[in-house]
């Protein structure tokens, strides 16, 4: 989400909005899979990352604790256990996903993506924006 903005994709406006609402009702957080993530940026130098963020009054947490490790691995295994039963092709390698998911899990009580879809099934209690 912080890359498309930063990409100003079409998205952009709708996620801007967003982020506005989410930071209306505290501080925003990210893990240290999104910050790693960020770094992949095109437009974006990876000393400028921690400026920007900071900027956009978006914390990081660079903790993550065995709890989070579990969840996200038991997550994972659930989706690709889904995934194999359905005959489907092998689990795409997305393990970040769900270490994302896992730490707003945790640490927070929403999580603003643009890709709802995989926390909507392996995160059903984790508030979506």
């Amino acid at each position: 989400m912080i890359s498309a903005l930063w990409s100003n994709e079409p998205t952009a406006p709708v996620l801007h909005s967003k982020l506005s609402r989410a930071l209306q009702d505290g501080p925003l957080l990210i893990g240290p899979a999104v910050f790693g993530e960020l770094h992949a940026h095109p437009k974006v130098m990876p000393a400028a990352i921690r400026a920007n963020l900071h900027a956009a009054g978006i914390l990081i947490d660079f903790h993550i604790e065995e709890r989070a490790w579990s969840l996200a691995g038991q997550r994972y295994a659930a989706y690709a256990n889904a995934r194999r039963a359905s005959g489907s092709e092998s689990p795409r390698r997305i393990l970040t996903d769900f270490l994302i998911g896992a730490h707003a899990l945790i640490h927070a009580d929403r999580l603003v993506t643009q890709d709802e879809g995989i926390y909507r099934c392996y995160f059903p209690e984790l508030r979506l924006l």
